[in-house]
């Protein structure tokens, strides 16, 4: 936008908006982005650009024009949005941009794209898909157009767009056409929201991160005497906790190393680093009504398990040793967890010698809270138990 300081003058003063140089800066830099795993990853209001999957498309021979960053700076009723994309021109000749989304390996289901936009003097907009060829090297626009219930769009509201399901890698884009009033028009664009089940795509972890077989001191199941004797924070040999069961689609392992930055955020929704090694069970999808997921648990205190279970009890549980003498009235368990999204977690107590669920002693782990330390507290049971945590998606 350096240039045109005349036409963002009119812009601040008629809608209220001003250019934030250099907005988009992260957003675009992210050429070479991994597939995406949910729909919902393409859901941007564009109030934090960093973390939307989207970027212009900077590929000679597809457009001539960037999108760029604009903020709300007065109360002015329209455009109604704190931040959104804008991107136009005063020329003759017709003028074109391209916001791609990152890659979608598959899309099982037809696709619902819904986005907020605003034109002006002739400008256009059109949702298109673009394919990957030639393993992932080149792109190419496919000629069918997405169905669009306010087709090419002529007015200033609220779009659907309607995708097929494909069954090889594309992109979705947004495309901003017929700028080519030397009075200048232009596209205004926020608020885009993705709807479809993606095929499944398996996590990369990279370089820095492995697991290993989790060892531990607990192959007996002797009991402990006394709950803090289950404190773990290494999970290695000197640990009182396993794995339980007879999945076979999800064991429990020890992580070592690092999590990349960016791949945490995207799978847990945090910056914050889990303190490795911990507990970690990694779920591949196995069924249309599973997901791929990693559970990580750090600093288990007093009597805690993790475990991942579903309703087919494919994935093992993560058991403590039995607990012989409480030796008071209360069991606080204490520990941290990292999860991907669909994760559910029961806490429970099970009776040493049946193997059975206590009554009254099963709790759902807030994991919505994580990664802030999370506590469940039981009252002590008369009999032996082994702790172990449930997870249904």
């Amino acid at each position: 936008m350096p240039g045109y300081e005349n036409e963002r003058a009119r812009l601040r003063q008629y809608l209220g908006i001003e250019w934030r140089p250099r907005g988009l800066e992260r957003m675009d830099d992210e050429q070479q982005a991994r597939f995406l795993r949910h729909s919902s990853d393409l859901n941007c209001d564009f109030s934090n650009p960093d973390r939307c999957r989207w970027r212009n498309l900077r590929k000679p021979g597809f457009d001539t024009l960037d999108f760029h960053l604009f903020r709300k700076e007065d109360y002015t009723e329209f455009p109604a949005s704190d931040q959104l994309l804008l991107v136009g021109d005063k020329k003759r000749q017709e003028q074109t941009a391209i916001l791609i989304s990152h890659p979608i390996k598959c899309q099982n289901t037809t696709g619902k794209l819904t986005f907020t936009f605003w034109v002006y003097n002739g400008a256009r907009l059109e949702v298109i898909m673009l394919e990957q060829r030639d393993e992932g090297k080149s792109l190419h626009i496919l000629p069918e157009k997405p169905h669009i219930d306010c087709g090419t769009v002529h007015i200033n509201t609220e779009c659907t767009a309607i995708l097929p399901p494909l069954d090889h890698p594309f992109h979705i884009g947004l495309r901003a056409y017929d700028m080519r009033n030397t009075e200048g028009s232009f596209v205004l664009l926020d608020n885009l929201f993705y709807e479809a089940e993606f095929c499944r795509v398996s996590i990369d972890f990279g370089p820095d991160f492995h697991s290993e077989r989790l060892i531990s001191s607990s192959t007996k199941g002797e009991p402990v005497d006394k709950p803090s004797s289950l404190s773990c924070t290494e999970f290695d040999e000197n640990c009182r906790w396993r794995n339980m069961g007879y999945g076979e689609h999800g064991i429990w392992r020890r992580a070592i190393g690092i999590l990349p930055p960016l791949i945490l955020f995207n799978e847990t929704g945090t910056d914050i680093q889990p303190n490795l090694p911990a507990a970690f069970l990694y779920i591949e999808e196995q069924t249309d009504t599973s997901h791929t997921n990693i559970i990580s648990s750090k600093d288990l205190h007093d009597a805690s398990t993790l475990e991942p279970s579903d309703t087919t009890k494919a994935f093992r549980m993560l058991a403590s040793d039995p607990i012989k003498c409480p030796g008071s009235t209360n069991i606080i368990l204490q520990f941290r967890i990292w999860s991907t999204k669909g994760i559910k977690l029961n806490l429970c107590l099970f009776e040493r010698h049946s193997m059975q669920q206590i009554e009254g002693k099963c709790q759902q782990v807030p994991v919505g809270t994580s990664p802030a330390i999370v506590q469940q507290q039981f009252q002590t049971p008369p009999q032996n138990t082994e702790f172990m945590v449930k997870k249904f998606i």
